[in-house]
């Protein structure tokens, strides 16, 4: 059982910080569908989920609707 696992639902980010490495690869946000099937494969192995890695998990448009 792992303690934390992360997942990162989008690589976009309105950040600038001195710490995070540029990248070169395709901004994208994940699909609930593709979200869902990552839980389904993870949910018996943590109980703990993060939503970001290199991303910044609000700026997700299906996230921001629902609140």
């Amino acid at each position: 059982m792992f303690k934390k696992i992360y997942i990162e639902i989008t690589n976009v980010c309105n950040l600038n910080c001195k710490f995070c490495p540029e990248t070169k690869r395709k901004k994208e946000f994940m699909t609930a569908q593709k979200f869902e099937e990552v839980i389904k494969k993870i949910h018996k192995h943590t109980k703990m989920v993060a939503l970001h890695v290199k991303g910044e998990p609000l700026l997700h448009n299906e996230l921001r609707t629902n609140f």
